[in-house]
């Protein structure tokens, strides 16, 4: 009869030599319980070198996604990576835009100043959407109309000088 230490300290060909069923399956048990702890283990490192490298790729490109301009003599930043997020609103935006330009009626003028909220939410770095509700709140319609135009045309400006960087890079 072998001590619980002395089994798990066994090897498997020596398990196989000197154990009977009972301590062979107590070994076996050691052994499953050892993987599985190595195998959390590194599934924690793991999961910490992807969040550090995920983090050092987002430091050394930050600088590159998010631009400084100047909308009506206020300094705003401006995230400019074109995510989902920025995408879906921008959707919106355009197709709202193009109902006023059609000449269609809006449904609901509430409609279109919340996508206009949501979209200077979604490319600006400090400020989200309801900051913006609560800043722009005595401005009017006309007021947010200007502030989005004067933001996405220095947010657009930006978009498309990346892409012209990207495509001269392509066409090389």
């Amino acid at each position: 009869m072998y001590s619980e230490e002395e089994i798990k300290c066994m090897d498997v060909r020596e398990a196989n030599e000197k154990l009977g069923q009972e301590e062979f399956e107590v070994w076996r048990q050691f052994q499953r319980n050892k993987l599985e702890d190595q195998a959390d283990e590194n599934v924690k490192k793991w999961q910490e070198r992807d969040e550090n490298a995920l983090n050092i790729i987002k430091s050394s490109v930050e600088d590159k996604l998010i631009e400084e301009v100047d909308v009506m003599g206020a300094k705003l930043k401006v995230d400019v990576s074109m995510n989902k997020e920025q995408q879906r609103v921008l959707k919106k935006f355009k197709q709202i835009e193009q109902e006023i330009e059609d000449g269609d009626e809006i449904d609901n003028m509430q409609k279109c100043e919340n996508i206009m909220y949501e979209l200077l939410g979604s490319v600006t770095v400090e400020y989200s959407k309801n900051d913006w509700r609560d800043t722009l709140s005595d401005v009017g319609f006309k007021g947010l109309r200007d502030v989005v135009e004067g933001v996405m045309e220095k947010y657009m400006n930006i978009i498309n000088e990346n892409q012209e960087v990207v495509r001269k890079f392509r066409s090389q």
